[in-house]
């Protein structure tokens, strides 16, 4: 049985424990957008605008073009920072830093809460310094 490889989106919304529903709300898109990009189905251009807004991150690296856009010349912006996903730690005290992390910014739930959890999660390097 082979696995079919998680897509970036996913990964990245895992990473920063949000709901497709979650997601959609703070990048200002629509939850079936999520879903969509997530199994590889196209998106509009600005619903991906937003989402790699939200990420800090490049059409690309979060999967959101497909072969045939990047062939058709649908580049990022110039002034769009290339971010690489981060590493996702492996060694058990690293997990656990990273479970205690979540743990934290579960607790700073406010109506900011976008906003406190995005730089939470930056502070311990596990979000894109933008600047």
């Amino acid at each position: 049985m082979t696995k079919r490889p998680i897509h970036p989106l996913r990964a990245m919304r895992e990473h920063l424990n949000l709901t497709q529903k979650r997601l959609a709300e703070e990048a200002g898109v629509g939850a079936q957008t999520i879903l969509r990009a997530e199994h590889n189905k196209p998106i509009n251009a600005e619903s991906r605008r937003l989402l790699c807004d939200y990420f800090g991150m490049t059409p690309e690296a979060l999967g959101l073009v497909s072969n045939e856009q990047k062939a058709v010349g649908n580049r990022r912006p110039p002034d769009t920072p290339a971010i690489a996903l981060p590493e996702i730690p492996t060694s058990p005290i690293a997990q656990a830093i990273a479970q205690g992390i979540v743990l934290a910014s579960k607790q700073l739930e406010s109506a900011d809460m976008a906003h406190t959890r995005f730089h939470v999660l930056q502070r311990y390097g596990l979000a894109p310094h933008l600047t």
